[in-house]
């Protein structure tokens, strides 16, 4: 289910893809905004900035991040 986000439903697999296994290749040279929120978000910023350096973790609230993750995402430029 898509958060109730203005506009994405619009950009539903236009601009805003569900998957970077299955879309990556097609933005990889794109600025990306990750909308996730605690370990899971922490593990795919991690993969994904293996592939696209310029990337931005969206929470969509308040961060479930814990601060030492946090720390180590801000060390990589995310």
């Amino acid at each position: 289910m898509l958060p109730d986000i203005k506009g994405l439903a619009e950009c539903w697999a236009i601009s805003a893809i569900h998957c970077p296994y299955c879309h990556g290749y097609e933005v990889k040279n794109e600025k990306i905004g990750l909308l996730m929120n605690g370990g899971h978000a922490f593990e795919m910023a991690k993969t994904l900035n293996h592939w696209n350096k310029d990337l931005t973790v969206l929470t969509n609230g308040k961060s479930q991040l814990s601060a030492e993750q946090t720390e180590k995402l801000k060390s990589k430029s995310i």
